[in-house]
C-alpha cells in the first residue's frame, strides 16, 4: 500500500495498492477490492465454464462469516 496525495481514486499499479488521502477509508478500500475480484473472477470462471460447456448467469461477490462458496442450477456463482 501506498500514498499518493495527487491521486483522485484507489489504484492497482504492478501489484501495489496505492490509495489517496482523501479515499483512505476501509470501506473505500472494501469496494475497490471487491470490483478487482470480481473482474478476476469473472474472467477465470467464463474460461472454466467454457471448457465445460456451461453459461454463467451471474456471480455475486459478498461477505459470508460461514460460507464461502456456491452456486445455483440457475448458474448464478
Amino acid at each position: 500500500i501506498s500514498d499518493s496525495p495527487s491521486l483522485k481514486s484507489i489504484e492497482l499499479d504492478e501489484g501495489v495498492l496505492i490509495i489517496p488521502k482523501s479515499r483512505h477509508t476501509s470501506r473505500n478500500i472494501k469496494a475497490f477490492l471487491k470490483g478487482v475480484l470480481l473482474q478476476y473472477v469473472t474472467q477465470k470462471s467464463q474460461l472454466f465454464a467454457s471448457e465445460i460447456d456451461v453459461r454463467i448467469q451471474n456471480i455475486h461477490i459478498k461477505e459470508f462469516k460461514a460460507r464461502y462458496g456456491s452456486c445455483s442450477s440457475e448458474g448464478i456463482l
